[in-house]
């Protein structure tokens, strides 16, 4: 089984710390858009899939039409599992009860609600559409179709505070079953790097930032959630798209921008919406080699709670990871990783120190 993703580059506003390819203003194009992701998902023989993530962009702007086009076509060309995961992305300000609806016709079963935060100065900080009681309403209004829901939270934001991320946490375990927290990444060339750059902005140091993630930690703790991979806690709904990438499962991308892994061989398309819109789609593609599988492999799974399986590390590769012996004994001493039933899993303080592990095992 292999999964899917479908990439909806569109936005009504790009968001300031967002480097990710998206387009502001060419809602014109989504249907040319739509048309031209059916013939790229038609062009690959059969593929038997297991889940399906919709993500941007801001999926949520799809017509119910257009929504029924993507899936008629996958489920025409594709063998869809009838147990099949498949998550969209949607924005607070961009869902209706009629959106809702339409996810549920064409076979959606999950909801990703990008809210970020709660607080309404810190979401104007970062260019978000909506407010503290959109996204709320939203979530409440999902909570009457989906029974899957999940939220993303960041830390480290202009303005926020450890109370917030408490207050947060607080308003939204028991509207979902779902949370991904991660730190801002500052990317240059983002208008709130920019701001950031000249002053007018100022971040939480990293320190702070540290600590509000580990607040996040503590209170979903309190919650039941159980920290399943790095920047994701649920109850018992753990994302299977993102498993699937975590664990090397073959996925395959649609749409512009979007990456496939097939067969060990890695494919990129092209980031040209008009080259997209134009027929072009895979522009690049190469084979991941021994080293690079094995390095992948160690970074993939010690960001997952179950860690590295050793025996399945040999079983793989055709060696052992006791000729690191050393190092893993000296990870282990410096409090970043356990060994338990031959499982190598990061602890509390080696998830923050997450690259340093990995630059230690695959030197």
């Amino acid at each position: 089984m292999a999964s899917v993703y479908i990439h909806i580059p569109f936005c009504e506003r790009k968001c300031q710390y967002c480097d990710f390819v998206s387009y502001v203003g060419k809602l014109e194009c989504l249907d040319k858009y739509v048309d031209s992701l059916i013939n790229e998902i038609k062009s690959f023989d059969a593929i038997d899939i297991d889940t399906v993530y919709i993500g941007g962009g801001t999926p949520s702007l799809l017509s119910e039409k257009s929504l029924s086009k993507i899936f008629d076509t996958l489920n025409k060309y594709h063998h869809l599992d009838k147990n099949a995961e498949i998550s969209i992305e949607c924005n607070p300000n961009s869902l209706s009860e009629e959106k809702l609806v339409a996810f549920k016709k064409v076979g959606i079963n999950r909801i990703s609600l990008g809210v970020q935060s709660l607080n309404n100065e810190v979401l104007k900080s970062i260019g978000r559409l909506h407010n503290r009681a959109e996204a709320l309403n939203a979530l409440n209004l999902a909570k009457k179709y989906f029974d899957n829901i999940s939220v993303d939270l960041m830390v480290g934001l202009p303005n926020q505070t450890i109370q917030d991320v408490v207050d947060d946490i607080n308003a939204l375990c028991p509207l979902v079953n779902h949370i991904s927290v991660y730190s801002l990444i500052l990317e240059e060339g983002t208008p709130l790097y920019d701001r950031v750059q000249s002053k007018q902005v100022i971040l939480p140091d990293e320190d702070e930032t540290i600590a509000m993630y580990d607040t996040a930690c503590k209170e979903l703790k309190k919650y039941d959630f159980i920290r399943y991979e790095v920047s994701n806690f649920t109850i018992n709904k753990p994302c299977k798209h993102n498993i699937a990438y975590w664990t090397q499962k073959d996925y395959y991308g649609f749409g512009v921008a979007s990456h496939s892994f097939v067969n060990g061989v890695r494919y990129s398309n092209t980031e040209s919406l008009n080259d997209y819109l134009s027929g072009v789609t895979c522009v690049e593609s190469y084979s991941i080699d021994q080293k690079i599988a094995k390095e992948e492999y160690i970074m993939l799974r010690l960001r997952m709670s179950q860690g590295i399986d050793m025996k399945d590390f040999s079983m793989r590769f055709g060696e052992s990871l006791e000729t690191k012996k050393d190092i893993i004994n000296k990870l282990i001493d410096d409090g970043l990783l356990c060994e338990k039933d031959n499982h190598l899993k990061l602890t509390d303080l080696g998830f923050h120190l997450l690259n340093y592990v990995v630059l230690q095992l695959v030197d």
